[in-house]
């Protein structure tokens, strides 16, 4: 019986299958999300073939993000192209930098500490703080 139960690991798709079960929805999607203008349909089909199943994620550049989701929204979106801005030492910089070019000093600070998990990790917290100062130096 052990060989009529169901497999655990992923269908892998051919880009045809894939386009065919999910369409542009993925990639639409990820494009709401962070606020990046998606190419058109037939643009994005032909360098879908080009460059295979989700290659917008390799693609990804900070600056090309221009809304920020819900902070767990936004590491699944860039761990891909950018594990060290969603997961590594470097978490959230980029975010926190563009979301506090709006705030005062005070929300910032409230933001990393507080919002960001800054009290439980100072060093992150310094270190953020120092980018989010040179950035808006700038």
């Amino acid at each position: 019986m052990a060989g009529s139960r169901p497999s655990l690991a992923p269908v892998l798709r051919t880009v045809d299958q894939y386009m065919e079960y999910w369409g542009m929805a993925l990639y639409t999607d990820f494009c709401d999300a962070l606020g990046i203008q998606p190419m058109e349909y037939w643009q994005w089909l032909a360098k879908t073939h080009l460059r295979g199943i989700d290659w917008w994620h390799r693609e990804l550049q900070l600056e090309h993000i221009k809304e920020f989701p819900p902070l767990s929204d936004y590491r699944m979106l860039v761990r891909t192209a950018h594990p060290e801005e969603a997961d590594g030492p470097h978490r959230l910089y980029h975010c926190a930098a563009a979301r506090a070019a709006t705030m005062s000093p005070r929300r910032v600070h409230e933001m990393l500490w507080d919002e960001l998990g800054g009290s439980r990790d100072p060093m992150w917290y310094m270190g953020v703080k120092q980018h989010v100062e040179m950035t808006a130096d700038l």
